[in-house]
């Protein structure tokens, strides 16, 4: 994401890409997707050939109690460059690397993120949070647990914290990135064999969906707020640094566009043009720190048998960027999307797995993408979508690049079918 939108998409981020500003960089390559998989443990994120769009899915076991279906879906839209960047370490399990932490560690666990860049160098910014946050989480884990191996709970939350400090000051020591001007959207997901935790900074969203025991119904649960000028008590912090805080279109050159009294509230450095940035949290975005502009991620944990408490027939995650957020009526509507792919799918007699999660992450970017069109609004979108049923056991699938075995690349996507192998460690992006 960036913010050279015409004022009636005034999106949420900075000033927009130069010209000069390099071609879109896919992380993964639907057409190697022995490029996206390997040990958690080192997980491979190694840049392959651009694509506007890439999928992943996979299901495993998550203990003895709960199966999750993981898929991640991404477009480029009609933008010049994709900003955005999903990433899904599943399992992250310390067994065999640290024995001795196996005890105290809730294994398996899973590890679920979306990036949004904003800015010139948003989408290298991005890019690099991805890359930096497949190979430390591991050392962020076994660090935290082996001062808290008595309080999973605590040094999750830990872990979290660290993990956006380290992955921020990051930034600041890589050449390759200009994070001054530009940064990026994180929120994070790990579900544990008994819980759920969440964190986040700036607009990207987490949101859960609780399906009725009939399968019928969906209530809905916000796991995240939006970290952006409009949120009253980060507007408050910001002021209190010093930000100029007005509502305003993406300044272009030092001057104000002729629609300058719309768009999104925006945070200005006195009487500077920049860095006209929405969002109050963010990795990278240096120039704003001094303007209350933090890194630090707000950490939500709820129990999975809270979720479960009503006997539900499965649990949604949906994990994506404001592009999605922006193209649907409300997260509802996204979490419906889901709810009714599951209902084709169990109409058709077909065993709730990865192609399910997979088809149903395309149907959100697709719906998304034909809300951002009405709206003639041009942005990236992505999403991690994650379905949780009770009951654990050996369950594998993975797809890569939307092939599943019997499905092609290219099969429809009200088609859902269900495939069956080995459980694998993977990385998708």
């Amino acid at each position: 994401m960036d913010a050279s939108s015409n004022a009636a998409a005034a999106a949420r981020g900075t000033a927009p890409p130069p010209a000069s500003s390099p071609p879109p960089l896919a992380i993964h390559s639907p057409q190697s997707p022995s490029s996206s998989m390997s040990s958690a443990s080192t997980p491979s994120a190694t840049p392959a050939t651009p694509s506007s769009t890439s999928t992943c899915a996979s299901s495993l076991a998550l203990g003895s109690n709960y199966t999750i279906h993981l898929a991640t879906h991404r477009a480029q839209g009609n933008r010049p460059e994709q900003q955005d960047e999903t990433l899904i370490l599943a399992p992250l399990d310390f067994s065999t690397a640290h024995p001795s932490l196996q005890p105290s560690i809730p294994s398996p666990l899973t590890l679920l993120a979306v990036m949004d860049g904003h800015g010139s160098d948003g989408g290298k910014v991005a890019r690099a949070v991805r890359t930096n946050l497949a190979r430390e989480a591991v050392a962020h884990f076994v660090a935290a647990f082996r001062h808290a191996p008595d309080a999973p709970h605590v040094a999750i939350q830990r872990v979290l914290e660290a993990c956006y400090e380290s992955l921020h000051s990051d930034l600041a020591t890589d050449a390759r990135v200009n994070a001054y001007l530009s940064g990026t959207t994180l929120v994070v997901a790990v579900v544990s064999p008994t819980h759920l935790y969440v964190a986040n900074v700036g607009d990207s969203r987490a949101v859960v969906g609780i399906v009725n025991a009939e399968g019928k119904g969906v209530q809905v649960r916000n796991m995240t707020t939006d970290h952006t000028c409009a949120n009253a008590t980060e507007l408050e912090r910001v002021v209190k640094k010093g930000a100029r805080v007005e509502r305003s279109a993406v300044p272009v050159g030092g001057e104000r566009s002729a629609s300058s009294d719309s768009g999104p509230l925006r945070i200005f450095k006195g009487d500077n043009p920049y860095p006209g940035l929405v969002v109050t949290r963010a990795i990278g975005d240096t120039a704003s720190t001094a303007l209350g502009v933090l890194s630090t991620p707000e950490v939500t944990t709820v129990p999975l048998a809270d979720l479960f408490s009503t006997s539900p027939s499965s649990i949604i995650l949906l994990l994506a960027s404001d592009g999605v957020w922006d193209g649907l009526p409300g997260p509802a509507d996204a979490i419906q999307v889901v709810h009714k792919t599951i209902l084709r799918a169990r109409a058709n007699g077909t065993k709730l797995g990865a192609r399910v999660a997979e088809v149903a992450a395309k149907k959100v970017i697709k719906a998304a993408l034909g809300g951002l069109e009405k709206l003639q609004i041009d942005d990236n979108v992505s999403v991690v979508c994650v379905i949780v049923t009770s009951g654990g056991g050996q369950v594998g699938e993975d797809v890569a690049g939307g092939t599943a075995a019997g499905a092609g690349a290219d099969a429809d996507a009200d088609e859902v079918g269900d495939t069956a192998g080995k459980a694998a460690a993977l990385t998708i992006s």
